[in-house]
């Protein structure tokens, strides 16, 4: 019946759109909201809430809009933010939530007992993929990876039969958004926000400093956004040749109609829906890259800024640097070492490199590290995003693939950053509603404030002196972000295509 009522609020609201009829159009959408979002705060699993929150996001896409129609500037954004990251929001909100012990014990076996078969079934697709082409069955690589997406499957299935039967997720509360004054109260007079948002058939950007807001329709669709993204993800086809045109279009589109509010040195970019794959530090504007003229860091929500705050920690010289150059089946990474103990020596340690690099040596030593360093090969599930991974050596005790649900249950007390040196890290699968499920939002969840990680791969030897030049200049006292910047103006230095030094992101805490 809720679902029935829903839908129907929802086209009605449509209609009065259509027919300019703005407040009674807000009426209809505002009331089907308060059925979703009820539902949502009634549903303690993630998982499910997420599905529910999917289904209805054309809804918010034209609340929004609708709001802004009306001139309710404030609202607009107010109701932006309860679109997005809502579990990873709510995650971090529930954090002592997630132990299973109280759970039904047949269920928790039962769901351990399917972990460890997916683990078996793993280990043999990468042993089959390791041999030599012409000795590989494609029957046999077949019927494991169909075992395996099967597999996966049921697992998350058992998953949400174990969290629904422990009594603490009873206590789970969907965790408030912050509103502007609140957002506001976060920032710095250093830092300005640029909250994204992809509607219907616009691009809102809220531009948010301490003591100031915007809202600005840009202009551009999705459509001629995705078709930009396309051009430059073409033009890696000739490295010598620079993409200036089509980022030079992308900043007309994101960055221009904004700038005369960007007055801070930092800003803050928290995207939408298509926006979560530009390059922003490469916008040109014809004669300067945004990296440029502003120190960058991403967010998934403004109000994760709250709880970000809360995980900062003293920065520290303890580094856990692991690399794992030669993995099953998969392409020899032949920087990641070097990579690893260049990075290692600079705070007088010892890298984990080859057999050493275990998955369990990782689990063990990270909690108390206070910078994690990983170059290795990172694995995107599209189907079942809780099994992307990173891959690392096995051994008796773990097979060597840290897949999200397991960073999840990490508990990094001690860490106040993470740098993933490896493929695809910063970008999952996003949902329609903007969750993104990836590896550097787990980390996030797992306790670190700041995550760096890449929206491409990049060549190894660009990577691995960006990844040496942005340690170096943290270990001298730059903040995260700023040193960052610096190590990508470095690596452009020499070489130029953004493809060598725009991939890298940093999400979470910019300072020290």
């Amino acid at each position: 019946m809720t679902g029935w009522a829903r839908r129907t609020l929802y086209n009605i609201g449509a209609i009065r759109e259509a027919s300019n009829d703005l407040t009674g159009a807000w009426e209809s959408y505002k009331e089907a909201i308060s059925i979703v979002e009820k539902i949502g705060s009634q549903t303690v699993v993630e998982e499910l809430r997420s599905q529910i929150a999917s289904e209805t996001v054309n809804l918010y896409k034209r609340a929004v809009l609708v709001l802004l129609r009306k001139g309710q500037q404030v609202e607009a954004f107010n109701l932006s933010e309860r679109t997005r990251a809502r579990s990873l929001l709510d995650l971090v909100g529930n954090s002592d939530i997630g132990s299973f012990e109280s759970a039904d014990p047949k269920l928790n076996e039962e769901w351990q007992k399917e972990l460890k078969r997916l683990g078996t079934l793993q280990r043999s697709l990468r042993e089959e993929n390791s041999k030599p082409t012409a000795s590989q069955n494609p029957e046999v690589i077949r019927s494991l990876s169909d075992q395996i997406a099967a597999g996966q499957f049921l697992y998350e299935e058992l998953l949400n039969k174990v969290k629904r039967s422990n009594p603490e997720y009873a206590s789970f509360r969907e965790v408030d958004t912050a509103d502007l004054t609140a957002v506001q109260a976060l920032l710095d007079k250093q830092t300005t926000l640029v909250s994204y948002f992809v509607g219907i058939d616009k691009v809102v950007a809220f531009v948010i400093s301490s003591n100031s807001f915007q809202a600005v329709v840009l202009p551009v669709t999705d459509v001629e956004l995705k078709a930009n993204l396309t051009a430059f993800a073409y033009s890696f086809d000739n490295l010598s040749i620079q993409p200036t045109a089509v980022l030079r279009k992308l900043h007309g589109q994101l960055i221009t109609p904004l700038e005369r509010y960007l007055t801070t040195p930092v800003v803050g970019i928290i995207p939408h829906d298509v926006l979560h794959y530009v390059p922003f530090a490469a916008l040109f504007d014809g004669q300067r890259y945004l990296i440029d003229k502003y120190t960058l860091f991403s967010l998934p929500s403004a109000s994760l800024l709250r709880f970000i705050a809360q995980k900062r920690k003293p920065a520290g010289r303890d580094i856990l640097s692991i690399s794992m150059s030669q993995a099953e089946g998969l392409p020899i990474l032949r920087f990641a070492d070097p990579a690893a103990r260049s990075v290692a020596d600079l705070f007088g340690k010892q890298a984990l490199t080859g057999a050493a690099a275990t998955e369990s040596a990782f689990r063990a030593r990270a909690p108390e590290s206070a910078i994690l360093f990983v170059a290795a090969h990172g694995k995107l599930n599209i189907e079942s995003p809780m099994f992307s991974e990173l891959v690392m050596a096995a051994d008796q005790d773990n097979d060597g693939m840290l897949e999200v649900h397991e960073i999840y249950g990490l508990k990094l007390k001690k860490t106040n950053l993470v740098v993933l040196s490896a493929y695809q890290t910063q970008l999952g699968n996003p949902s329609r509603r903007d969750d993104i499920v990836s590896l550097n939002r787990a980390f996030i969840y797992a306790g670190a404030p700041t995550v760096v990680a890449s929206l491409w791969s990049v060549k190894e030897e660009q990577t691995g002196a960006l990844m040496y030049s942005f340690l170096k200049h943290y270990r001298e006292g730059m903040g995260k972000a700023a040193a960052l910047q610096a190590a990508q103006r470095e690596v452009r230095a020499t070489s130029q295509h953004p493809y060598y030094w725009a991939a890298f992101v940093l999400t979470g805490d910019p300072s020290r």
